[in-house]
């Protein structure tokens, strides 16, 4: 009687680890993926930062320039006229 509750005891231990070890598994593949939807996240945001890097640049020269101050007055004009 108590080979047999051993037994028992034994098979349900060994049940369990094995789920443990698939939810084991399945949490380490699900960290893989979360890491790699970083990498590419921190890949696009690189990129949207050179570009809002270029953009400031441009802008920075229009403001600086008489022309393109000339440019933003003539268009603040006719966005508040039209």
């Amino acid at each position: 009687m108590h080979d047999v509750d051993y037994e028992i005891q034994i098979h349900n231990l060994v049940n369990q680890l094995s789920d443990c070890l698939v939810d084991y598994r399945m949490s380490i593949e699900n960290a893989e993926q979360l890491l790699k939807r970083i990498r590419k996240l921190e890949i696009q945001n690189s990129a949207l930062i050179q570009e809002n890097n270029e953009q400031k640049r441009k802008l920075d020269i229009i403001e600086n320039s008489r022309i393109g101050r000339l440019g933003i007055k003539v268009y603040q004009l006719y966005k508040k006229n039209f």
